[in-house]
């Protein structure tokens, strides 16, 4: 499957990286890159380290959005550290981006077919190239991003306040254009990725850090400040990517979203439609697909096959 991977990492978004990398199902063309945990410079030197890391330093990368379509950045650095890999320190390779996200994202789905996008943060930069480019979306086979909090499991509530959940409430405006802009979405929610059979535990993670490779024996560093803050940890972003790799991970309901851009409490919420009773072409919001039902152990298990090992 060929994929373009677009995001901030951030941690968990380092790990779903580690996780395509070493998937020989998935093609990566390219990798863009957005604010949202961390800065975009800093986002972009992470994925050139974890690149490096790695050892696949061919993968070519551009820079994206600076900020949202509205307002200022709000980082997520007190989770993801500093510079956004929490506690560990990367080289970073002598490499330059390779262009603008807007550009390259505009051209590959025109000179490659079946393109999947793999959103893990912000959706801005895929906002700005829809509002540039009306074609764009005619031309992507299907985008699958993390993001949103839908009710549809006890786990799917915010977490930027009791509704939010933190890449959608970066930029609702772009969501809520990604949304409608007739893409086949799919959207993987905390609904999913804070489910318990989906997390870490303390001793999890321990036993990662003894047990596991090069980069299992890094991940306690990583994920430190995570663990501190929740008492268990949700690597978020690795799940869309899993499902790629394995479809019988999730399970997708048809579902009509809309995302609130207004508002104090509610600002950034994803609210569904599921009002059975109200014909499909009259219900409220954007129609998408999103994630109800995780195999947190089998996820689990690629993850520790692919990435920790």
């Amino acid at each position: 499957m060929k994929i373009v991977m677009d995001m901030d990492p951030g941690v968990d978004d380092a790990i779903a990286l580690i996780l395509a990398l070493n998937s020989p199902e998935l093609e990566i063309l390219g990798i863009t890159t957005t604010y949202g945990n961390v800065s975009v410079e800093k986002s972009t030197k992470n994925v050139f380290r974890i690149l490096k890391l790695v050892g696949k330093t061919d993968i070519p990368v551009f820079t994206g959005a600076r900020k949202p379509l509205l307002g200022t950045p709000d980082y997520a650095e007190d989770i993801h550290g500093e510079e956004g890999l929490g506690d560990v320190s990367l080289s970073h390779p002598k490499i330059d981006p390779a262009g603008n996200a807007f550009d390259f994202l505009r051209e590959v789905v025109r000179s490659e077919s079946d393109i999947t996008i793999v959103a893990t943060g912000p959706l801005t930069n895929l906002a700005l190239t829809i509002l540039i480019d009306e074609q764009f979306v005619s031309h992507v086979d299907k985008i699958i991003h993390m993001g949103g909090a839908y009710n549809l499991t006890k786990y799917g509530y915010g977490n930027v306040g009791p509704l939010s959940e933190f890449n959608i409430y970066s930029d609702p405006y772009a969501a809520s254009i990604v949304f409608n802009s007739g893409a086949e979405i799919f959207s993987v929610g905390l609904d999913v990725t804070r489910h318990p059979d989906a997390v870490f535990t303390a001793q999890e993670i321990r036993e990662i850090g003894d047990r596991g490779g090069r980069i299992g024996k890094l991940l306690p560093r990583m994920v430190e400040r995570m663990l501190n803050s929740e008492g268990y940890v949700a690597i978020h972003d690795a799940v869309p990517v899993a499902y790629l790799v394995d479809s019988s991970i999730l399970k997708f309901m048809d579902a009509w979203v809309s995302v609130e851009t207004s508002g104090l409490e509610a600002y950034g919420a994803t609210i569904l439609d599921n009002r059975e009773w109200v014909p499909m072409e009259l219900r409220q919001g954007a129609p998408i697909k999103v994630a109800y039902w995780i195999d947190g152990s089998k996820y689990k298990d690629l993850l520790w096959d692919r990435v920790f090992k």
